[in-house]
């Protein structure tokens, strides 16, 4: 789910929020800072995602398993498991332990 999709997502609800009359009980004020502060709320959520893609997953240890870099791989893959088109920047590991992560890629 990216940025936009939020956006409408937000929209919808608020949509059904004013059709089933939920914010009608709510004093005017209330609802102002509730409608701001899922806005902020949304921005926020975009560019913490829009950093990640940004990370760079290191594990640079001597007795570095294929299991250790497996999962360092699948996490670089799928950091955020709710939104599946967010990826870190890279994966580093020692040269003698490459082989791993190609594979993963390549599959």
């Amino acid at each position: 789910m990216n940025s936009s999709d939020y956006s409408k997502n937000y929209n919808l609800l608020l949509e059904e929020l004013k059709a089933d009359d939920v914010l009608l009980e709510i004093p005017q004020v209330l609802k102002e800072e509730i409608i701001e502060e899922s806005k902020r709320l949304s921005k926020i959520r975009s560019e913490i995602e829009r950093l990640i893609t940004f990370i760079d997953l290191t594990t640079l240890m001597g007795d570095d398993t294929k299991s250790r870099v497996d999962d360092l791989v699948n996490s670089a893959i799928s950091p955020v498991k709710q939104n599946l088109q967010i990826k870190c920047a890279s994966v580093c590991v020692y040269p003698a332990r490459v082989v791993y992560p190609a594979r993963v890629f390549l599959n």
